[in-house]
């Protein structure tokens, strides 16, 4: 059998070769002629059995990802005369013997779950959640999520694979939109709409990494070679001339917050928006804003600073950004007027909880933040019912404030005397019966304690993975209570309704040290909740 392997080695990724070439001469389909299409900018060190070379330039990061497929199409027509192909990230290492379980049947694409979401629920896998993307994946979807660094299949599977892949990508750059990880959310997108064969992480699985699973293909540890950045030639740590870059930090609410606030300073400076997304991957938060009309892209190395692992490097760039005013980091829960001053090229770091810092902006970030994922049958049905009556949305916030070591004893709860006295308060000041929606990280306790004057409808047709719809039925309802919550203070601040009661509790936090005092827009109103 005749097997091609695709291999992309360019700039400093060559030192890899070698160990990759000899761990396959002795380890990968023992017995079957291997042929190596390598794909460089540069010579190889020296002659090795069975490889053509192939020039490529250095496209760069993401380029030499982002825009492998294409690079793969050079060869196509030599690779009619091969039964399989196979293409490896070049810090593969084979490390124990691999026969055919590595090869896909008729029509088969072969892929490998991801080692680092193997034991995360469907609901947390990163997948691009953009419908402006052709890798995009509707929540509900998805039961596995792969990696990007190993995949093959028969030779003319594997061909019409690659032509999807990059018509994906080329239509992507058209639309002016990038998939979240690149190669790795268009080939997850792929597989959810074409037979495959799965191998478990043991077939990727990441040096010095503790896993449940044989090893198998190795993934080098980047950093004995100086790190993926200086691999990737990457010097320039610095916040983009044109850009107001963002760091991600939390769920929904705060990154809507964060978004909102960097929205506005761009606007102001005449910028862009880049989202530095790295702690939420660390935290094991999902990035949530790909719902949403967003004008921003996720930043690449090049324009974020160092990586925390990097604490030495980092530190010192942040020292730097600060000296020339580059870097704002939140203090507290303060109002902070530098943002308000920021040029294009700063950094923002912290959660940035009030409408001050993008007020001047409120018809823009509407309209960026409007959700443009469409809603599902029975969210269609919910929101008719919303509109067609005194609508008034009731957020019940509850799990992690009560449960989390994290947050317990941090937060006010809101019993149910808060939302008996808001509730009340809003059917003083309207005409009519209203009808209330109540939308809960805890249904059954909402639907067996709250007791409020008038119809009550306990919201129970959406699960955490799905926190825009919602969203976009608490802003479509016509007052709002909400919680100490960002997430519903948000589901209140996007109702465009001029004549909407907003309550809110007044106190957030148990401490009063901690208290934000301009999270409560002047034009809400408060009641005590503790």
């Amino acid at each position: 059998m005749k097997i091609a392997i695709l291999y992309i080695c360019t700039g400093s990724y060559r030192v890899f070769f070698d160990g990759f070439h000899a761990s396959s001469e002795e380890h990968f389909l023992p017995g079957h002629d291997k042929t190596y299409f390598v794909f460089t900018d540069a010579p190889l060190d020296r002659e090795y059995p069975g490889v053509v070379t192939v020039h490529q330039d250095n496209l760069g990061w993401p380029g030499n990802t982002l825009d492998r497929f294409t690079v793969f199409t050079k060869v196509r027509d030599q690779l009619a005369d091969f039964d399989h192909v196979f293409f490896f990230n070049a810090n593969c290492q084979f490390v124990d013997p691999i026969g055919e379980e590595m090869l896909a049947g008729p029509g088969e694409i072969l892929v490998v779950r991801h080692p680092g979401h193997h034991e995360r629920a469907a609901a947390e896998f990163p997948y691009e959640r953009s419908p402006r993307s052709r890798a995009y994946i509707p929540a509900g979807e998805g039961r596995h999520y792969v990696a990007g660094g190993v995949n093959g299949g028969p030779r003319d599977t594997y061909l019409a694979f690659i032509e999807t892949m990059r018509q994906a990508v080329e239509a992507d750059k058209k639309a002016g939109v990038m998939a979240l990880w690149h190669d790795e959310s268009h080939l997850n997108r792929y597989i959810l709409d074409h037979p495959h064969k799965m191998l478990d992480p043991g077939y990727c699985f990441p040096e010095g990494w503790s896993l449940p699973f044989s090893r198998k293909i190795l993934i080098r540890d980047k950093a004995k070679f100086g790190g993926a950045l200086a691999m990737r030639k990457t010097r320039r740590w610095r916040a983009p001339e044109d850009a107001i870059v963002i760091e991600l930090l939390g769920r929904l609410g705060n990154q809507m917050f964060q978004y909102a606030t960097a929205r506005a300073a761009a606007l102001r400076s005449g910028g862009k928006v880049v989202l530095d997304t790295r702690t939420l991957e660390k935290m094991g938060h999902p990035y949530e804003l790909g719902h949403f009309n967003i004008d921003a892209r996720v930043g690449g190395p090049k324009e974020l600073c160092p990586p925390r692992e990097r604490k030495y490097k980092r530190l010192a760039w942040r020292t730097l950004a600060k000296l020339d005013r580059r870097f704002i980091r939140e203090t507290r829960n303060l109002f902070d007027p530098r943002v308000l001053r920021a040029k294009s090229g700063s950094e923002f770091r912290g959660y940035w909880q009030s409408e001050r810092y993008f007020s001047d902006a409120d018809a823009q970030i509407r309209e960026d933040l409007t959700v443009v994922t469409p809603p599902s049958p029975q969210n269609l049905e919910m929101r008719a019912r919303i509109e067609a009556c005194l609508s008034v949305s009731v957020h019940v916030r509850r799990g992690d404030y009560l449960t989390s070591e994290a947050t317990r004893g941090i937060y006010a709860v809101c019993g149910k005397d808060y939302y008996a006295k808001a509730a009340q308060s809003i059917l003083d000041a309207v005409e009519g019966t209203p009808t209330f929606f109540v939308f809960s990280d805890d249904p059954e306790w909402a639907e067996a304690n709250l007791e409020l004057p008038g119809d009550k409808v306990v919201v129970a047709i959406n699960g955490p993975e799905v926190p825009y719809e919602d969203l976009r039925l608490m802003a479509a309802c016509k007052h709002n209570i909400i919680a100490n919550s960002t997430f519903s203070w948000w589901g209140a601040w996007l109702n465009p309704s001029p004549d909407k009661i907003v309550i809110g509790p007044k106190a957030w936090y148990l401490d009063p040290g901690l208290s934000n005092e301009f999270i409560t827009p002047d034009s809400w109103r408060t009641i005590e909740n503790t």
